[in-house]
């Protein structure tokens, strides 16, 4: 034996087993490396590894007391690092070219199933739909391990993009493999049924997904069907519904748990659709089965009380509310100041605002905006500019609503100049204005003789990508005969005839009587 190899000998009865571990270690994950380098560009994989402590051979292996997750190619046993993977496959600078080479990297080394599926749960996590489908399809097509939870995650990226018969489709791929559907996947057909208007399928799905399935529903299943039905405006489907399921009557009644969130949007949309009646009925229900109502409850409940003109209800409600120990929200002071805003009640709507600031709640767009609302009804223009400004002030980004709301404020006390200031800091400020803001504006302008500023105005409709519509029309005539531009007047209404319209009465009133007298020779045409 040489001196070299005696002397590496005696070095190796020295040194622990583990240190040899962990170059072995080291040379598999430098191994690692250079596989995935060759479907990975060298930038992306070097941002990749930026955080990776290569240079350490414990903290490469063991991070935090544990040891990174990790799974086995199947060939050659190598283990790959699947953080390491992820990290590198999660790159949206890649874009689809990453997720094609990861892909390819996959087939290739004829990666595991429980790799697969990580790496698309990653993409839906991170609404990547379409590149997760992608993804499923090259390792269908390459035949690389697929399982029911792969095909869970097709079906949940399917709904999400609103394509429910490829999810129906993916629904058949699970039934063919011997598995149940996934309560979550379902739970998205569901609502993308029942955003598209169809109904009766969400329901017929709903039942099957016991009868022909064995995937009993859950209170998140029957959650999403009720959140689509109040949706849609068809609570009352959806209370009938909670009827059955509560009283055990249906073929499902014993497998669901209506919990608080299932019964505060039960309640809600009732309010909406204006059966007060029924949002008692099940609020008083919900407490007798021990369900205790929440934040979202007392402001659906209060919303449906303020919408049915019960202010006194409303408050009691609300001073209730505070008794259970329940802080009010910014959605329950927001209901409560729009409530005041519709009776006129300025002054106890900007004492309401202020309590809800005492109590820890900042004011939103939409508190700003009720108020303002409040104060333009009650005829105080200066306080509804005062509101404005002290938005403004709060670092709160108006929206449409609330220029609107300026708008038509300086427009009523014929501020036109100040009016046509909002609007065009409004556009300056990236807003698309609507057809109401235009159309506010015009009136004001019209009611000033504006004439030519209101036809310059009407003009841009087209810029802002909006069609005039019968209320636009009415203002244009209206304003026209007023200001004696009768010809332009008797244009605009034969254009409006000719273009099909249907032409309402006020359209026919005084300023069309006002047309008739000027120009007898169009009678016959009228």
């Amino acid at each position: 034996m040489s001196p070299s190899s005696s002397a590496a000998a005696i070095c190796r009865q020295k040194l622990p087993a583990c240190i040899f571990t962990v170059i072995k270690t080291q040379k598999q994950k430098q191994k690692q490396k250079q596989q995935v380098q060759m479907y990975c560009s060298t930038a992306q994989i070097a941002s990749a590894t930026s955080d990776c402590p290569e240079s350490n051979p414990r903290t490469a292996t063991i991070r935090g007391g544990r040891r990174r997750p990790t799974c086995s190619s199947g060939e050659g046993g190598t283990n790959f690092d699947l953080k390491y993977l992820q990290k590198t496959f999660n790159r949206r600078s890649g874009g689809a070219g990453i997720v094609s080479n990861v892909a390819k990297f996959c087939v290739d080394s004829r990666q595991p199933v429980s790799l697969v599926n990580s790496l698309l749960i990653d993409l839906f996590k991170t609404g990547r739909y379409e590149d997760a489908i992608g993804f499923y399809r090259k390792m269908s097509c390459n035949k690389v391990g697929t399982d029911s939870k792969s095909l869970s995650v097709l079906m949940n990226c399917y709904s999400k993009l609103g394509c429910v018969g490829y999810g129906f489709g993916a629904v058949g791929l699970v039934l063919k493999m011997g598995f149940a559907p996934n309560r979550i996947g379902v739970s998205c057909l569901l609502n993308c049924l029942c955003e598209e208007g169809r109904i009766n399928e969400a329901v017929m799905l709903f039942r099957k997904m016991k009868e022909a399935w064995g995937c009993a529903p859950d209170e998140v299943s029957y959650g999403t069907l009720v959140k689509g039905l109040c949706a849609t405006g068809n609570s009352e489907v959806a209370f009938k519904l909670h009827r059955l399921i509560v009283d055990g009557t249906s073929f499902f009644g014993g497998d669901v748990q209506v919990n608080c969130i299932c019964y505060s949007t039960l309640i809600d949309g009732v309010c909406k659709d204006g059966r007060w009646d029924r949002a008692n009925e099940l609020f008083l229900e919900m407490r007798s089965k021990g369900v205790e109502p929440n934040v979202v409850t007392y402001s659906s409940m209060i919303d449906g009380l303020c919408r049915g003109g019960k202010w006194d209800e409303a408050k009691a409600m609300f001073y209730e509310m505070l008794d259970q120990g329940i802080q009010p929200n910014v959605v329950t002071f927001n209901v409560l100041i729009n409530a005041l805003a519709k009776m006129r009640k300025g002054k106890e709507a900007k004492e309401l605002m202020d309590l809800m600031v005492k109590r820890g709640e900042e004011p939103n767009v939409r508190s700003y905006s009720s108020l303002m609302e409040c104060f333009y009804k009650e005829g105080d223009v200066d306080e509804v500019q005062n509101v404005f400004i002290s938005l403004e002030s709060k670092g709160i980004e108006p929206n449409v609503v609330t220029y609107n709301i300026l708008i038509k404020a300086y427009c009523k006390e014929c501020r036109i100049d100040e009016a046509i200031t909002a609007y065009n800091q409004m556009i300056e400020k990236g807003l698309k204005p609507n057809i109401v803001t235009v159309n506010t504006l015009l009136e004001g302008m019209l009611l000033k003789g504006m004439v030519n500023d209101a036809q310059k105005l009407k003009n841009e409709l087209e810029v802002h990508n909006l069609t005039p519509n019968m209320v636009t029309y009415t203002i244009l005539v209206d304003g026209l005969c007023k200001n004696n531009c009768i010809q332009e007047a008797l244009e605009l209404f034969f254009t409006i005839k000719n273009r099909r319209f249907r032409l309402g009465i006020e359209i026919y009133s005084c300023s069309l009587k006002k047309i008739i007298r000027n120009k007898f020779e169009y009678i016959p045409k009228i």
